[in-house]
């Protein structure tokens, strides 16, 4: 369903999660932004990146690996929202559903990936089911399904690298979006892939 007012997703790249400054510089980009409900998504970093680095010496099934990426990425969720405490916390598909009630509020919310991506959404979601269950798949390409769903306004991939001005496919290949998300990204109203700035002291 439509909110009448805006609606941003935020991606926030696990390799900032590393950053001395986190919520300050955070906190200040948010101050430059349009007025929007914002549902914020968290990237895995180094976990995710020790299982890759894993399962490139020893490859596993590849399904089996991802699910397991997606459980670790709970654990991202929790280690932002005690970042910031006063984010609202969805972790599950009947309370994000909930948030339709919330259309008129300015509210930040910090949403686990199981919530509208798991084993159960994929057997009835069919773009849930598209999405590849492999290495091609990071927290990037489920950002932009979480967005598809909800019909946002715009995602915005934040980054800990500088993103040149390229189509999502060269930035795919430059690694700094996964694989899978040109797939999706022409779905969106509209995304943003930046860096997140430096806070100002």
């Amino acid at each position: 369903m439509k909110l009448n007012s805006m609606r941003r997703i935020i991606k926030l790249g696990g390799s900032l999660l590393s950053r001395e400054d986190l919520c300050e510089a955070l906190t200040q980009w948010q101050r430059d932004q349009s007025t929007a409900q914002t549902l914020v998504v968290v990237g895995g970093g180094k976990r995710i990146d020790a299982i890759r680095s894993r399962d490139q010496m020893s490859p596993r099934d590849s399904e089996i690996v991802h699910w397991e990426c997606i459980e670790l990425l709970s654990e991202t969720f929790h280690q932002v929202a005690t970042v910031f405490p006063s984010w609202d916390r969805i972790e599950t598909a009947a309370a994000l559903s909930d948030l339709d009630a919330d259309a008129n509020t300015a509210t930040v919310h910090l949403v686990m990936i199981a919530a509208f991506y798991n084993r159960s959404i994929i057997e009835t979601s069919p773009l849930a089911r598209s999405v590849p269950r492999d290495w091609t798949t990071t927290s990037d390409t489920l950002a932009a399904v979480l967005a598809i769903q909800w019909d946002a306004d715009e995602l915005v991939l934040l980054k800990s690298c500088d993103v040149p001005e390229a189509s999502d496919h060269d930035l795919a290949r430059l690694g700094i979006v996964d694989e899978a998300f040109p797939r999706y990204a022409n779905r969106l109203r509209q995304r943003r892939i930046e860096a997140l700035p430096r806070a100002m002291r």
